[in-house]
Protein backbone atom coordinates (compact mmCIF):
# COMPACT_ATOMS: atom_id res chain seq x y z
CA UNK A 1 0.00 0.00 0.00
CA UNK A 2 1.16 3.28 -0.86
CA UNK A 3 2.74 5.13 2.02
CA UNK A 4 -0.24 8.83 2.63
CA UNK A 5 0.49 9.74 6.49
CA UNK A 6 3.78 9.78 8.50
CA UNK A 7 4.51 6.39 10.76
CA UNK A 8 3.68 9.25 13.62
CA UNK A 9 0.86 10.05 12.40
CA UNK A 10 -0.52 6.56 11.97
CA UNK A 11 0.91 5.29 15.23
CA UNK A 12 -1.23 8.32 16.72
CA UNK A 13 -4.16 6.95 14.46
CA UNK A 14 -4.42 3.66 15.85
CA UNK A 15 -3.64 4.84 19.45
CA UNK A 16 -7.29 6.65 19.25
CA UNK A 17 -9.09 3.50 17.47
CA UNK A 18 -7.16 1.69 20.61
CA UNK A 19 -8.50 3.52 23.33
CA UNK A 20 -11.82 3.83 21.61
CA UNK A 21 -12.31 0.46 21.28
CA UNK A 22 -11.02 -0.38 25.23
CA UNK A 23 -13.81 2.81 26.25
CA UNK A 24 -16.51 1.29 24.52
CA UNK A 25 -15.51 -2.23 25.69
CA UNK A 26 -15.76 -0.71 29.53
CA UNK A 27 -19.17 0.42 28.39
CA UNK A 28 -20.41 -3.18 28.35
CA UNK A 29 -18.76 -4.79 30.85
CA UNK A 30 -20.35 -6.45 33.76
CA UNK A 31 -20.78 -3.80 37.17
CA UNK A 32 -18.20 -6.30 39.61
CA UNK A 33 -19.92 -4.40 42.86
CA UNK A 34 -21.97 -2.03 44.09
CA UNK A 35 -19.77 1.30 44.54
CA UNK A 36 -19.47 3.05 47.52
CA UNK A 37 -18.72 6.11 45.48
CA UNK A 38 -21.00 5.70 42.39
CA UNK A 39 -19.50 8.98 40.43
CA UNK A 40 -15.79 6.68 40.25
CA UNK A 41 -18.04 3.97 38.06
CA UNK A 42 -17.49 5.20 34.84
CA UNK A 43 -14.22 7.61 35.18
CA UNK A 44 -11.89 5.57 33.88
CA UNK A 45 -13.75 5.20 30.70
CA UNK A 46 -14.21 8.84 30.13
CA UNK A 47 -10.46 9.18 30.35
CA UNK A 48 -9.80 6.56 27.50
CA UNK A 49 -12.40 8.43 25.27
CA UNK A 50 -10.76 11.76 25.48
CA UNK A 51 -7.63 9.88 25.19
CA UNK A 52 -9.02 8.70 21.77
CA UNK A 53 -9.65 12.26 21.65
CA UNK A 54 -6.68 13.92 21.98
CA UNK A 55 -4.36 10.97 20.53
CA UNK A 56 -6.68 11.60 17.30
CA UNK A 57 -5.88 15.23 17.26
CA UNK A 58 -2.16 15.00 17.94
CA UNK A 59 -2.22 12.57 14.30
CA UNK A 60 -3.26 15.56 12.71
CA UNK A 61 -1.04 18.29 14.22
CA UNK A 62 1.95 15.82 13.39
CA UNK A 63 1.12 14.99 9.69
CA UNK A 64 1.18 18.89 9.25
CA UNK A 65 3.54 20.34 11.54
CA UNK A 66 6.11 16.92 12.87
CA UNK A 67 6.16 15.29 15.79
CA UNK A 68 7.88 18.31 17.82
CA UNK A 69 4.72 19.95 17.60
CA UNK A 70 3.24 18.10 20.57
CA UNK A 71 5.83 19.73 22.47
CA UNK A 72 5.61 22.67 24.40
CA UNK A 73 8.97 22.95 25.65
CA UNK A 74 11.93 20.24 24.78
CA UNK A 75 11.10 18.15 28.14
CA UNK A 76 6.83 19.19 28.14
CA UNK A 77 3.70 17.67 25.88
CA UNK A 78 1.79 20.16 25.04
CA UNK A 79 -2.13 19.97 27.12
CA UNK A 80 -4.56 18.31 25.17
CA UNK A 81 -6.41 22.02 25.02
CA UNK A 82 -3.44 23.34 23.48
CA UNK A 83 -3.72 20.81 20.89
CA UNK A 84 -6.94 21.31 20.21
CA UNK A 85 -6.59 24.95 20.30
CA UNK A 86 -3.63 24.27 17.65
CA UNK A 87 -5.88 22.21 15.63
CA UNK A 88 -9.00 25.15 15.23
CA UNK A 89 -6.44 27.41 14.54
CA UNK A 90 -5.07 25.41 11.67
CA UNK A 91 -8.84 24.71 10.44
CA UNK A 92 -9.77 28.27 10.30
CA UNK A 93 -6.37 29.30 8.37
CA UNK A 94 -5.45 26.27 6.54
CA UNK A 95 -1.70 25.37 5.14
CA UNK A 96 -0.99 23.45 1.71
CA UNK A 97 0.37 20.73 4.42
CA UNK A 98 -3.27 19.92 5.28
CA UNK A 99 -4.66 18.74 2.03
CA UNK A 100 -4.53 15.48 3.22
CA UNK A 101 -7.51 16.16 5.44
CA UNK A 102 -9.79 16.76 2.69
CA UNK A 103 -7.31 14.50 -0.48
CA UNK A 104 -10.58 13.11 -2.83
CA UNK A 105 -13.29 15.66 -1.26
CA UNK A 106 -15.22 17.59 -3.91
CA UNK A 107 -15.42 21.08 -1.17
CA UNK A 108 -12.04 21.18 0.53
CA UNK A 109 -13.03 24.07 2.29
CA UNK A 110 -16.87 22.89 3.46
CA UNK A 111 -14.83 19.48 4.97
CA UNK A 112 -12.74 21.83 6.62
CA UNK A 113 -15.83 23.23 8.42
CA UNK A 114 -17.01 20.62 9.62
CA UNK A 115 -14.15 19.30 10.71
CA UNK A 116 -13.59 22.51 12.92
CA UNK A 117 -17.21 22.10 14.09
CA UNK A 118 -17.11 18.53 15.27
CA UNK A 119 -13.99 19.57 17.54
CA UNK A 120 -16.83 21.79 19.42
CA UNK A 121 -17.41 19.70 22.56
CA UNK A 122 -13.80 18.40 22.59
CA UNK A 123 -13.28 21.28 25.22
CA UNK A 124 -15.77 20.06 27.68
CA UNK A 125 -14.39 16.43 26.60
CA UNK A 126 -11.06 17.20 28.43
CA UNK A 127 -12.64 18.48 31.11
CA UNK A 128 -14.43 15.06 31.57
CA UNK A 129 -11.58 13.65 31.33
CA UNK A 130 -9.31 15.55 33.84
CA UNK A 131 -12.07 14.82 36.49
CA UNK A 132 -11.69 11.66 35.57
CA UNK A 133 -8.65 10.56 36.05
CA UNK A 134 -7.48 12.96 38.61
CA UNK A 135 -9.99 13.25 40.72
CA UNK A 136 -11.60 9.79 40.02
CA UNK A 137 -15.02 11.60 39.36
CA UNK A 138 -16.82 10.19 36.30
CA UNK A 139 -19.91 11.42 34.42
CA UNK A 140 -23.03 9.09 33.98
CA UNK A 141 -23.22 6.09 31.38
CA UNK A 142 -25.37 8.30 28.98
CA UNK A 143 -23.16 10.62 28.88
CA UNK A 144 -19.90 8.72 28.45
CA UNK A 145 -22.21 7.24 25.49
CA UNK A 146 -23.03 10.98 24.67
CA UNK A 147 -18.76 11.35 24.38
CA UNK A 148 -18.20 8.09 22.71
CA UNK A 149 -20.79 9.39 19.92
CA UNK A 150 -18.39 12.56 18.98
CA UNK A 151 -15.09 11.06 18.82
CA UNK A 152 -16.56 8.36 16.60
CA UNK A 153 -18.54 11.35 14.84
CA UNK A 154 -14.87 13.10 14.48
CA UNK A 155 -13.12 10.17 13.09
CA UNK A 156 -15.95 9.67 10.66
CA UNK A 157 -15.61 12.49 9.11
CA UNK A 158 -11.74 11.96 8.96
CA UNK A 159 -11.52 8.90 6.94
CA UNK A 160 -13.83 10.49 4.27
CA UNK A 161 -10.20 11.94 3.23
CA UNK A 162 -8.56 8.83 0.82
CA UNK A 163 -5.19 9.48 2.59
CA UNK A 164 -6.94 8.76 5.98
CA UNK A 165 -9.59 6.04 4.74
CA UNK A 166 -6.33 3.73 4.15
CA UNK A 167 -5.49 3.51 8.14
CA UNK A 168 -8.94 3.58 9.50
CA UNK A 169 -10.28 0.91 7.65
CA UNK A 170 -12.35 -0.70 11.12
CA UNK A 171 -13.94 2.46 13.04
CA UNK A 172 -15.30 0.95 16.67
CA UNK A 173 -19.29 0.81 16.82
CA UNK A 174 -20.88 2.58 19.26
CA UNK A 175 -23.86 1.30 21.18
CA UNK A 176 -26.96 2.17 20.44
CA UNK A 177 -28.25 3.34 23.63
CA UNK A 178 -32.28 4.87 22.98
CA UNK A 179 -32.55 7.91 25.32
CA UNK A 180 -34.88 10.93 25.40
CA UNK A 181 -32.67 14.15 26.01
CA UNK A 182 -36.00 15.76 27.45
CA UNK A 183 -36.35 12.92 30.80
CA UNK A 184 -32.40 13.11 30.72
CA UNK A 185 -32.08 16.90 31.07
CA UNK A 186 -34.87 17.10 33.87
CA UNK A 187 -33.09 13.99 35.45
CA UNK A 188 -29.82 16.10 35.55
CA UNK A 189 -32.00 19.32 36.88
CA UNK A 190 -33.53 17.33 39.84
CA UNK A 191 -30.22 15.92 40.80
CA UNK A 192 -28.61 19.37 40.60
CA UNK A 193 -31.64 20.59 43.05
CA UNK A 194 -31.12 17.50 45.40
CA UNK A 195 -27.39 18.50 46.32
CA UNK A 196 -25.25 20.94 48.03
CA UNK A 197 -22.02 20.35 46.86
CA UNK A 198 -20.37 22.19 44.68
CA UNK A 199 -18.25 19.32 43.08
CA UNK A 200 -21.24 17.54 42.44
CA UNK A 201 -23.20 20.41 40.82
CA UNK A 202 -20.34 20.95 38.53
CA UNK A 203 -20.28 17.98 37.72
CA UNK A 204 -23.86 18.05 36.61
CA UNK A 205 -23.32 21.43 35.09
CA UNK A 206 -20.90 19.51 32.19
CA UNK A 207 -23.21 16.68 32.39
CA UNK A 208 -26.08 19.32 30.79
CA UNK A 209 -23.74 20.80 28.27
CA UNK A 210 -23.60 17.59 26.50
CA UNK A 211 -27.41 17.74 25.76
CA UNK A 212 -27.91 20.93 24.68
CA UNK A 213 -27.32 20.58 20.51
CA UNK A 214 -30.31 17.22 20.85
CA UNK A 215 -33.12 18.60 23.22
CA UNK A 216 -35.32 20.42 20.78
CA UNK A 217 -35.74 23.78 22.72
CA UNK A 218 -31.84 24.16 23.39
CA UNK A 219 -30.57 23.08 19.44
CA UNK A 220 -31.51 26.43 18.19
CA UNK A 221 -28.74 29.18 18.11
CA UNK A 222 -29.04 31.99 20.36
CA UNK A 223 -31.90 30.43 21.83
CA UNK A 224 -30.37 29.81 25.36
CA UNK A 225 -28.58 31.64 27.59
CA UNK A 226 -27.38 29.32 30.64
CA UNK A 227 -26.89 31.83 34.13
CA UNK A 228 -25.25 30.68 37.43
CA UNK A 229 -26.16 32.49 40.31
CA UNK A 230 -24.19 32.06 43.34
CA UNK A 231 -25.69 33.58 46.43
CA UNK A 232 -22.93 33.78 49.73
CA UNK A 233 -25.61 34.36 52.02
CA UNK A 234 -27.71 31.40 51.60
CA UNK A 235 -24.87 29.41 50.86
CA UNK A 236 -27.02 28.23 47.38
CA UNK A 237 -26.30 27.78 43.84
CA UNK A 238 -29.48 28.32 41.03
CA UNK A 239 -29.18 27.54 37.79
CA UNK A 240 -31.89 29.62 35.55
CA UNK A 241 -32.37 28.11 31.87
CA UNK A 242 -33.90 31.65 29.93
CA UNK A 243 -35.01 30.85 26.78
CA UNK A 244 -34.99 34.03 24.81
Amino acid sequence: MPKYLANHSVRLLEASLESLSLAIVGLGMPQRTVLRTPATRYSPIIGLVGASAEQVLSAILVQIKGEQALMSSATQFKSARQILDDIRGLLRSPVPRMSFLTSGLPNPSGHRADILKATDMFSLLFTERAAGLHAGKGPSRDVVLAAVARVHEFISLLAKSNRIRAYIDSIPQVPSQPFEPQILVDELVERFRRTDDLGDQATILRSLFWYFPTHPPLSRSGFLRLIVLRSRRQKMTLICFLLL
